[in-house]
Formats: structure tokens, sequence, C-alpha cells
């Protein structure tokens, strides 16, 4: 392609630049590209240096002028370069439009100088995707001359809460000050920051680069994802439908409904919710019940924390109590566990759908099984298994839909209240929960906050409290 010069070499002495109006001719050539200033033209070959004197500045109001020594162009793999401390930037103009090429950063407020080579060659012209010719501005000057152009890395891209991200500030042209946008609210006038990002979420990040000429700013759209850090749970739930050799009963019967439907909600396809940049996850344990040995969970003469009941976070039992402990069946018998052989130290939160097991006269001698719990829940009175209980209280605190109810998201202790008034609607029932402080406005985990309990002088805060089971109470 034959590069043809129709004659406007502009020149800026305050700013010891020169600008070069260059007309662009489809002429191809073989091998050599040319490039013509005052109508002599000038092959560019690799590594030939050219286009250090001009004196064809015929503009009107401009005067001849040199490009300063140091500033030498020189064309390299077919793209013409200035030589270190020197850019190039430019416009394109076709007709009334200013059109951008890939190789220069530009905007409407301005020119903007690239710090690497411009392709004067067949790849230029097509950018203006014109037919016709092309004129195209280009200015070379010292680097510490001009507005900067702002740019920026990073690293990693990608990763779980919480991601911490290395900024580094690429720009060119000496900027003296950076304010940089992560895209969460997050800000810096670092030149290299780091920042944390702690919600998950696609993240488009904005580097402003100033100087005393002005400033630049990089916007890197959707630059940085941050995925939920996940974390998984587990459950524990058991009962049997009847005890072997328990009120005439002569075999174990399978598990109990509430129990199976509480088990089996909370390790759906819904297990897993994001809340606060954690992705929770409620895994199964094992199945609530094995027909042919009975409960896997309990035990009348094992340590507490070798009892599967504390083998996860949240542990449900659906069976007969009483103000001291529960009932489990095997297949040969049924089993009373006492408190005094419970202690939960990785179970959080345990559900004993069980008879009068926080009956109000006795709810302190429950105090012994927390060793890191948070909340027990059951009953101060007679109690009443209901098939609907457990998986109602599961769709309670995660907010999802049973039975065509869909329902708002709850804390644990509103949904075990809410759920008994709604199944068992019996005045003559009572429900209770004891918690330790600060743990009893818990939330199940994914769907909102909780806490760990705490102890002063050595002691849990203990609270506990009943209902009436009636839409009522």
């Amino acid at each position: 392609m034959l590069l043809k010069n129709q004659g406007l070499l502009r020149c800026n002495f305050i700013m010891a630049t020169c600008i070069l109006l260059v007309q662009f001719s489809m002429s191809p050539v073989s091998a050599s590209t040319y490039f013509s200033d005052s109508g002599s033209a000038i092959g560019i070959l690799p590594g030939h240096q050219y286009g250090r004197t001009y004196q064809s500045c015929i503009a009107e109001g401009y005067t001849d002028c040199e490009w300063p020594s140091s500033a030498f162009l020189y064309s390299a793999n077919g793209y013409v370069c200035a030589n270190s401390g020197y850019l190039w930037y430019g416009y394109v103009f076709t007709g009334s439009y200013w059109h951008n090429p890939t190789n220069y950063y530009l905007d409407s407020g301005g020119v903007k100088y690239n710090p690497n080579c411009i392709t004067l060659s067949p790849g230029v012209r097509t950018l203006s995707n014109q037919v016709d010719s092309t004129y195209i501005i280009l200015q070379v000057g010292n680097s510490n001359s001009f507005v900067p152009s702002a740019s920026f890395s990073a690293a990693p891209l990608s990763g779980t809460t919480p991601l911490v991200v290395q900024f580094t500030d690429t720009s060119v042209g000496s900027p003296t000050s950076w304010s940089w946008s992560f895209g969460d609210g997050g800000t810096s006038t670092l030149v290299n920051p780091s920042h944390t990002y702690t919600t998950a979420g696609t993240y488009s990040v904005s580097l402003t680069a100033e100087n005393s000429y002005g400033d630049d700013t990089e916007t890197k759209q959707e630059y940085v994802t941050v995925t939920p850090a996940s974390v998984n749970y587990y459950v524990v739930s058991d009962g049997v439908r009847y005890y072997h050799n328990y009120e005439n009963n002569l075999n174990l019967s399978g598990a109990d409904t509430t129990a199976q439907y509480f088990y089996d909600h909370l390790t759906d396809s819904s297990r897993c919710h994001e809340y606060g940049g954690t992705n929770y996850c409620w895994n199964e344990r094992s199945n609530p019940v094995n027909d042919n040995t009975g409960s896997l969970y309990w035990s009348q003469t094992e340590s507490a924390d070798s009892i599967g009941a504390n083998s996860a976070e949240f542990t449900f039992h659906a069976g007969h109590g009483w103000e001291d402990g529960i009932l489990f069946g095997t297949a040969n018998n049924y089993h009373k566990v006492f408190r005094t052989n419970m202690s939960f130290s990785r179970a959080k939160w345990v559900a004993l759908d069980s008879c009068q097991v926080l009956n109000q006269s006795n709810q302190s001698n429950w105090e012994s099984v927390f060793d890191g719990l948070h909340i027990l829940m059951g009953f101060d009175t007679t109690g009443l298994v209901n098939e609907d209980t457990g998986p109602q209280f599961v769709e309670r605190m995660r907010g999802g839909t049973y039975q065509g109810t869909p329902y708002q998201v709850y804390s644990i202790r509103d949904s075990w209240k809410l759920t008994l008034q709604d199944t068992l609607q019996d005045s003559s029932l009572k429900g209770a929960y004891m918690w330790a402080d600060p743990s009893g406005d818990d939330y199940l985990p994914g769907y909102g906050p909780f806490e760990e309990p705490t102890k002063s002088n050595g002691e849990y805060l203990f609270n506990w409290s009943s209902f009436a089971c009636d839409l009522s109470g």
C-alpha cells in the first residue's frame, strides 16, 4: 500500500510535538510499505529509521520543524514505532466522522497516546470501514508531555469469598494521582492497591489516572468474579413409627414420616443457599433410620460426643420423651436415653419432637446438654407428632413452599413455634424452646445470621419460653 502525504505537518513547540496529516490510498504493494513526506517516498523496511526531519509544514500558520533527534521513528515487523519516551497518538478522520483505530486509546474529549507501535499498513485502512480515502493525524512527542493513558491489571480475577485482589497500575504518561473504584463500593487512591471482596458477584473496575495535563479513565466491565465460599453442614433425623416391645408392638417399624420428611426437605435440591458471601449446603449424614437395627444416632452408654445425634449441625428426633430423656428403638427393643448421656458440642440446633422434654418445672435440667448447642426445641407438655411438622419446619426456616403454601424466611425458633401452631392446632399442647445467649435469634445457615453462644464467668446465659400450639397462641 502506498501512503501519500497530502501535505499537513502541524507542529506544537510548546509540547515539543509534531502532527502529520497523512492520506492513505488503497494501492497495494508487495514486500515494502512506503511512507511519503514532501512527496518523496521513503522505503520502510524492518529496522529502518526514517522521518527524523520534516520541512514540509505547508499548512498556513505553521512553520517548518524537526522531530527531536531522540524521537527517531522506525519500522519493525510492519509497525511504525516511536523510540522509548516518545509516543504516538491520533485520530482517524473520514468525512465528518472520527474513528478510533484499535491501535489507539482515544475518546471524544481529546487525543490520547498509545505507547505501542501503530500500523501503517492496509490493516489501519480497513479500520475505518470506508472504501474512499482516510485521513489520519499522527503525533509523536515526549511521553511526559501528555495526558496519562490509564490502564491496569489485577490478580486473581476470580475466586471465592473473601477474595483478595491485587491491582497494579500500568498507566503511561507519568500520572501523579490515581483513583480506583472496585465495583462494590470500595475505592482507593493508592498506586497499586489491594482490595477484599466479601460478597459474591461480578464487578466492574475503573481507574482514573491524572497528571497536570489532564486525566484518563479505564473501565474494565465485569472484570472480577467472586463466588460464595462453600460450607458443608450436616443433618441427622430419626424416629420410628412403632418401637419393638413397646406398648405391645411386635416389630420395629420404618422411619417416622415427620423425621423422614424433615430430612428429605433439608437435603433436597435446594439444600445449598448463599447468605453473606457464603454458600451453605445441607448434606445427608445417612438415612433417618435403619429398619433392621433401628436408630443409628442414639446410645444408652456412649459418651455424648460419640453418639450419632452429635455428628451433625442439626438434629431432629421424632419419638417418645419425658422430662428427663427420650426413647429410641432398635430391632429388638426400645431404649431410654437420659439427658445425662447427652451433650451437644457439634450440634447447634436440636429439635426433640417429644413429650415434656422441656417441661417448665424441669427445663433447667437440660442446661447440661449445652456444650456449644445454640437452641434446644421440644414440648413443655404432652406433644403430638404430625407428619407435616418436619417438612413445614424446614420450609419456614428457608422461605420455601409446602403443600402449595409459600412461607417467608423465619428464624429457627419462630419456625418451630409457627409450625407447631399450624400443624397441631391444639391449645392444650404447649411447645417450648431453650437457648444460650446470644443464639436465640439464629436463622438457618444460608438464610440469615446466626451467632455462637458465649459464656460469662464460665457459664452460658440460658433462656426458656413456651407457647400454646394453636393459631391463637
